[in-house]
């Protein structure tokens, strides 16, 4: 595990996993390539992707809740996205949803597991199809390609969700993939980040 620099201590703030997710997923993408957010949610990922490959890329943005879909449509809307497709399906199936031709050009894809922000609390991601979805979509990434999961220990269900999918990296051959974790900090129901890299 690789313990994070609280750079912000001073200002009495932890550091934003979400942000440092995104830096991450920054430096692998190029305009023009193709994205996927598994969990699109209020949308942050979403629009950070699109602005990220450009007019000529392809942004994919599954969720299971048509208020997520609706609220990220917004937003994309007032930002002028227009090479984002919304997906209203469970994660876990989205490698049948994207083109068999974007197979193994991936750049990169994002998770951002728990529940909807200022929805329903007990609709949250489920650790079967969490698993599911991060197995199918490893296979399509590109090498070189980035994948970043950011669990939520905090809320039921949070830590298990957050343990099988710690069980399922761990299991990766080294061979294929760099694996790295990120948590601002010892206490265990706080967020950590994992981040995949193809080789």
């Amino acid at each position: 595990t690789k313990q994070l620099v609280d750079i912000e201590s001073k200002h009495g703030r932890e550091p934003r996993l979400t942000t440092l997710a995104q830096d991450i997923v920054r430096s692998v993408i190029t305009p023009g390539d193709i994205v996927i957010d598994a969990t699109a949610g209020n949308g942050n990922d979403t629009c950070f992707l699109a602005g990220c490959t450009g007019a000529d890329g392809k942004v994919f943005a599954f969720d299971v809740q048509r208020l997520a879909l609706q609220r990220t449509a917004k937003r994309l809307s007032d930002m002028q996205h227009e090479q984002v497709e919304l997906l209203l399906h469970d994660h876990a199936k989205a490698v049948n949803l994207i083109p068999a031709t974007y197979h193994g050009k991936v750049a990169a894809v994002m998770f951002n597991l728990g529940y909807l922000p200022g929805s329903d609390q007990n609709k949250t991601t489920l650790p079967s199809s969490t698993c599911r979805a991060i197995s199918s979509l490893l296979s399509i990434l590109r090498p070189g390609g980035i994948c970043t999961i950011l669990c939520y220990r905090g809320h039921p269900g949070g830590a298990e969700e957050t343990s099988k999918v710690e069980e399922q990296l761990a299991a990766l051959p080294v061979t294929d993939f760099l694996v790295e974790t990120y948590a601002a900090n010892k206490d265990e129901k706080t967020p950590l980040l994992l981040s995949v890299t193809k080789h």
